[in-house]
């Protein structure tokens, strides 16, 4: 890669953010490795790298980056020399990116981290399901090909957010002697490295998917761009053509065989704005798989224009909540099963400050609405599932009725009608 690679340093583990405009790898300097960032100018142009130096200058040595699918936190392995830490061998460290600058880095701790090694974090697109390397301490070292060895984690978060005790990756993903586990867009496809039988030399990279019973698929190797020598921490760009990855001492990038491509995706152009007033709004947002009910994306906080990019697949169907104090939570259905040749696609979200619910209170047998002469009292209770009210109506001489109002379907209409009907005792 022109302007990464270099012929002076040794360039190793590229990361990209989910939009593919900012990519962080290590360099070797001065005899530790230390953490580089570059931006995506235009297509296939990348700026001058620049080091991460608060993170460069805290840590004996960093390496091993991994950008969340927003790309606002920074997994990584570091080693830090204090005799006070809990944990003192190399541990996965998390930062954030504050007003365009890294936040000091937080050790993840315990269980992820032991006094073991553990290294090359790679996060979910949802940021709840951690891959790494650990120390293989039954087969430490190929002795043949003189390299050390790791048993390939993960840990995933509970419903409170903390990370539970890491389990290894069931054959086939680990053999003998894995490394660099990098969990791609889609949150099943699995690209590693490892020293396996009838390779082309080295550690090559292969590829596994996790299948619907929860079993890992036999890995296949890349052999498009695998070599005799190491080839490494492969990441792949958002229009699913391009693949990076490490050989030889520097960062190459291949484009990926059209037979080989995984991923069909379309660019989702999004924006979430006031509906009257067409401003834009800063929100959290989560992107739901309709079809599995789990989290594929997960923004924090969009800029104040309400702009926000995100790579997704056709033929599948999506719910995005957006949520923001002051309009609750919002949830739009997004059917891609029609999209077939686009590959892109422009949506704004619109967001109703102001919401009108309007009920018809009705005699159930004349199906004319009560007497304005009535009083009519309404006592709305919440229920276990959330946004999700049960309203009650008493009018004297009626019996009671009650009905159900989902707020998510009242807010994807500022005009929302309803009818309820009331049984008269006479």
């Amino acid at each position: 890669m022109p302007t990464i690679s270099t012929s002076r340093f040794i360039e190793f583990s590229p990361s990209l953010s989910g939009d593919g405009t900012l990519m962080v790898f290590q360099q070797m300097r001065k005899d530790k490795w230390m953490l580089f960032q570059s931006r995506q100018i235009s297509p296939g142009v990348w700026s001058d790298p620049e080091p991460l130096s608060k993170i460069n200058s805290r840590f004996v040595s960093a390496f091993g980056p991994c950008l969340s699918y927003d790309g606002k936190k920074l997994y990584f392995t570091a080693y830090e020399k204090d005799p006070s830490a809990d944990v003192v061998s190399e541990d996965i460290y998390v930062c954030k990116l504050i007003n365009g600058e890294w936040s000091d880095a937080q050790n993840l701790g315990r269980p992820v981290n032991s006094f073991h090694y553990e290294g090359y974090p790679a996060i979910s697109p949802d940021d709840r399901t951690l891959y790494f390397m650990r120390e293989n301490t039954e087969y430490a070292k190929d002795a043949e090909a003189g390299v050390h060895c790791f048993v390939l984690y993960k840990s995933e978060k509970d419903i409170h957010g903390n990370w539970q005790e890491p389990v290894a990756l069931p054959y086939p993903v680990n053999f003998n002697c894995e490394r660099s586990p990098k969990i791609m867009q889609d949150g099943k496809t699995l690209m590693f490295s490892s020293l396996r039988a009838n390779s082309k030399g080295g550690f090559d990279i292969y590829q596994s998917r996790l299948q619907p019973n929860g079993m890992w698929s036999e890995p296949m190797p890349l052999d498009y761009i695998n070599t005799p020598q190491n080839d490494q921490s492969p990441c792949i760009a958002p229009d699913g053509e391009t693949i990076f990855y490490y050989c030889d001492g520097d960062i190459y990038q291949a484009v990926i065989p059209k037979e080989r491509r995984e991923f069909d995706k379309i660019t989702l152009y999004g924006r979430v704005i006031e509906a009257v007033y067409k401003l834009g709004l800063s929100v959290n947002i989560e992107i739901v798989n309709k079809y599995t009910g789990k989290r594929v994306a997960v923004f924090d906080d969009t800029e104040s224009d309400g702009k926000f990019t995100v790579d997704l697949y056709k033929g599948l169907v999506y719910d995005f909540n957006i949520i923001q104090d002051n309009y609750f939570t919002y949830t739009f259905l997004l059917d891609l099963t029609d999209y077939k040749t686009e590959s892109y696609l422009e949506k704004d979200f619109e967001l109703f400050s102001n919401l009108n619910l309007k009920i018809d209170v009705i005699d159930k047998k004349s199906q004319l609405p009560i007497p304005s002469d009535k009083r009519v009292v309404i006592r709305m209770d919440r229920t276990p599932r959330e946004d999700i009210y049960l309203l009650r109506f008493n009018v004297d001489n009626y019996l009671e009725a009650s009905t159900f109002l989902d707020l998510n379907e009242v807010r994807k209409n500022p005009d929302f009608k309803k009818k309820v009907e009331l049984e008269s005792l006479f």
